[in-house]
């Protein structure tokens, strides 16, 4: 009868060593994933604040990129608005001395 109760107990402590086990692996895996979101979610934060600010930075530089290319064109602009003005004054004055000639 000994052995039996022996047999009884060894099974009955396998059982709750067996759910103890279940349980613990369980809070364990929870943690685990937890974590490993945890961690995913401030990668994904970083990511996010490096896109942001690459994108403003880009957006800056082809701003000043397009005022630096319109002063240039206005530059240009000004310059041949000049020399357009400079050729019809001489072709006014050389049309005005055909006529008196």
């Amino acid at each position: 009868m000994p052995d039996t109760i022996w047999i009884i107990i060894s099974v009955v402590l396998v059982i709750v060593a067996g759910i103890a086990g279940f349980i613990i692996g369980g809070m364990h895996r929870k943690k685990v994933a937890e974590k490993t979101i945890g961690s995913a979610e401030e990668e994904a934060t970083k990511i996010l604040t490096d896109a942001t600010n690459t994108a403003e930075r880009k957006k800056s530089e082809s701003i000043n990129e397009a005022r630096r290319e319109s002063d240039r064109l206005k530059k240009k602009q000004t310059v041949m608005s000049k020399c357009v003005a400079e050729t019809l004054t001489e072709s006014s004055q050389g049309l005005s001395e055909w006529r008196t000639t």
